[in-house]
């Protein structure tokens, strides 16, 4: 049968194509301003393109410097995407201390400080925004990191927090906190393109990401949109997959196909400033993907044809869309306000299908999600060494609960191939979600500056599962300019999705969902000293972490439930170098140590084979890259190699297997090519550059861990070549 979505991916290529054709085409280039000559000498320093820099605006709302803000933080900009190589933020994720992403080949999970959020949490133990604004999938509370999140050739940098932040955020910024800055003021001039066409694994992979902006006078416009596919069809079951599903059809088979994977992102903003300190923006963004997912938690390896030619897969397919606007008043100099709102609206897609072990019909799980927030920060300068913040939001969401549709897959008795049959469905209606939250948060400083006192609370009330108290407080210092101290402590909570409250299952072994669910909570102590004495930066952190009640599908009798059943108490040590030589050498080793000990809560034999020990995240972890420029050539090359150590299988794959065991080590090997400053056009702004990127060179299969009776196996070596025209 013909791949399926490729139609519709010619199509999207196509208008990608003929618009980035009309944007480059001289009447267009004509009306874009020429990008800001400062900012071209830089792109020639590559010094200057690795220096992380100062200022963030996520930990406290507001701009401040790294090294003063209340939490351990680190920053990515958009030119170390590029000369690193990253194609996704889950692949920039996977190379920062303090996160190990799982992959199961539908959507990277991350997991934080040795915790997982288990089958189905899609990342959602961090908190993902784009500008401030929160852009997760409501219906199971997670977020898709791959290039469905957002077209890269739009970022200007990747704040990344690790530790609770829910005394700012509330509910979901759990473990961690994620913002995605776009391009703005000068930034956005110009137009963007990056053209990728690759090969992962044995099949052929296509990347098309254009954006386009513009500054003129008080207004900045910038559009973007990302296409991408791949097919990582070809990958092996690994063997140490306790027990697997595999339909009779496939008996014996280890090789998983109909894994193509298809992601759409755009973003498109319009910023106002009609004078310093004021701004005025709207805002629009889409995010769809759909995936071959054969390695899922009810059948593995289902694509194919049973012996009556009746077609099966494992497929998943969602998208969401959200529309904004975001307003900044500096009243004065001690006064200052930022509100946002947005729209939003989301669910799973026509070609979401599940399969169950029936040769006459297929099952559609059903779930979407509309409703809208609304956030605002009023921060006060009392005097020069004391600042207070508040603020307030409020969310309205209005959930299209978990149904699951039974779909024919021929012919039989009256009802024709891909009619619904209604008599074994079941459809759960929708509910709505209120949740209010406020805060209060002060800032005193003093010895010149050089000590700062953090402290704030924040309290949610929702209309499910109650009222939640949040706070933090930080001590943060700089005795010396080279010398930045901190020593912080906080709370979190992160709410029960409507998945996990109200799943049916489709079959048995698949999950339910339990209506009584509480959030979990986090308690987490930490302290961070970096030191940064001329070309070296030396850094190290020490995290200690409670969790109660943790939340996650877990194995009871045949089918997987959602329960508050397990505590965990994570013991980080992550500590990073970075050298710099001179301005042709750049390289950096980070090492994190993490132990989780772990109390399911349950008795007898469950406890007694899982044990006490945490489960999926590396005992060890050690990365290191070094990148360079190749003497006098317009040349740089990046090397990133990681060594990702034991882990422990998931506690249901304990289960499942009868007993512990262990994932092996593996190593995994990174390269990127770059090339840099070709003028191919007469126009001294425009520039064409290429990259040549090779992933998991060693070609490394894993496995990694895996839920449901089955591990995964790691995405294969991949190969890309990339144009990238910026004019």
């Amino acid at each position: 049968m013909p791949a399926r979505g490729e139609s519709r991916r010619a199509t999207a290529i196509g208008i990608v194509f003929v618009g980035t054709v009309t944007l480059f085409s001289p009447g267009a280039s004509a009306q874009i301003q020429e990008r800001d000559e400062e900012r071209l000498i830089e792109q020639l320093d590559l010094q200057t393109l690795l220096n992380t820099p100062v200022d963030v605006w996520t930990p406290s709302k507001a701009p401040q410097k790294s090294y003063d803000a209340p939490a351990i933080i680190a920053t990515v900009t958009r030119e170390q995407i590029a000369l690193w190589g990253y194609r996704s933020v889950a692949e920039l994720l996977s190379h920062l201390l303090g996160f190990y992403v799982v992959d199961d080949l539908t959507s990277p999970n991350v997991a934080v400080r040795g915790n997982s959020g288990g089958l189905y949490s899609d990342s959602s133990i961090v908190k993902v925004l784009i500008n401030g604004h929160p852009v997760s999938f409501m219906s199971t509370g997670g977020t898709g990191l791959g290039p469905e999140l957002i077209p890269l050739s739009a970022v200007e940098r990747v704040e990344v927090i690790r530790g609770p932040v829910s005394a700012v955020y509330g509910a979901d910024a759990f473990l961690g906190m994620i913002n995605i800055q776009t391009r703005e003021r000068a930034g956005v001039n110009g137009a963007t393109a990056w053209l990728a066409l690759g090969q992962v694994g044995e099949r052929r992979a296509d990347d098309v990401d254009v954006s386009l902006g513009t500054s003129r006078g008080m207004v900045e416009t910038l559009v973007a949109f990302r296409h991408t596919h791949q097919d990582l069809s070809g990958l092996l079951l690994p063997a140490s997959s306790p027990a697997p599903s595999v339909p009779d059809y496939n008996a014996g088979a280890r090789t998983a196909q109909g894994l193509d994977q298809e992601s759409t992102s755009a973003i498109a903003t319009i910023t106002v400033r009609p004078r310093e300190g004021r701004s005025l923006g709207v805002f629009g963004y889409y995010s769809s993907m759909e995936r071959g997912s054969e390695f899922g938690s009810l059948l593995q390896l289902a694509n194919g044809y049973n012996e009556r030619s009746a077609f099966s897969e494992n497929r998943v397919a969602q998208w969401q869309l959200r529309a904004g606007a975001d307003l900044n008043e500096d009243f004065s100099s001690r006064l200052k306000l930022s509100m946002r709102g947005a729209y939003f609206q989301g669910g799973t897609g026509a070609d979401n299908r599940l399969e169950i072990g029936s040769e006459y019909y297929y099952l559609r799980r059903r779930l979407g999600f509309r409703g809208a927030d609304l956030d605002g920060h009023l921060e006060w300068t009392v005097a020069d060494d004391l600042v207070l913040a508040a603020g307030a939001s409020g969310l309205l969401d209005d959930e299209e609960l978990p149904s699951r549709i039974a779909v024919a897959k021929r012919d039989i008795a009256g009802v024709f191939r891909g009619d619904v049959i209604d008599a074994i469905s079941v459809y759960q209606g929708r509910k709505t979600f209120v949740n209010g939250g406020a805060y209060l948060h002060a800032l005193w400083e003093t010895y010149d500056g050089r000590l700062g006192l953090t402290g704030g609370v924040r309290y949610d009330h929702h209309n499910i599962y109650g009222d939640q108290l949040s706070h933090r407080i930080g001590l943060v210092g700089s005795p010396r300019p080279t010398l930045h101290a901190k020593l912080l402590q906080g709370s979190a909570f992160q709410a029960p999705s409507p998945l996990l409250l109200y799943a049916v299952p489709s079959a048995a072994g698949d999950v339910v969902g339990n209506a009584q669910l509480r959030p979990q909570y986090v308690d987490t102590f930490e302290g961070e000293i970096e030191y940064t004495p001329g070309p070296v930066s030396l850094s190290t952190d020490l995290a200690y972490s409670l969790l109660d009640d943790k939340t996650e599908f877990i194995q009871q009798g045949i089918n997987k439930v959602a329960r508050n059943v397990a505590h965990t108490a994570t013991l980080s040590w992550e500590s990073r170098a970075q050298l710099r030589l001179r301005e042709w050498v750049n390289t950096f080793v980070s090492l994190e140590l993490q132990h989780t000990v772990l109390r399911t809560g349950q008795q007898g034999y469950v406890a007694q084979v899982v044990g006490t020990a945490g489960s999926i995240y590396p005992r060890v972890m050690v990365h290191a890259g070094v990148v360079g420029q190749l003497g006098s050539l317009p040349v740089r090359a990046a090397i990133l190699g990681s060594y990702i150590g034991v882990r422990r299988a998931s506690e249901t794959n304990i289960l499942l297997n009868a007993g512990p065991y262990t994932l092996p080590p593996y190593f995994l090997l990174d390269a990127n090519i770059t090339t840099h400053g070709l003028r191919l056009f007469r126009r001294p702004e425009q520039e064409v550059s290429f990259s040549f990127s090779g992933k998991n060179l060693l070609g490394t299969s894993g496995p990694a861990p895996g839920f449901a009776g089955v591990d995964y196996p790691l995405s294969p070596r991949a190969f890309f070549v990339q144009m990238n025209v910026t004019m």
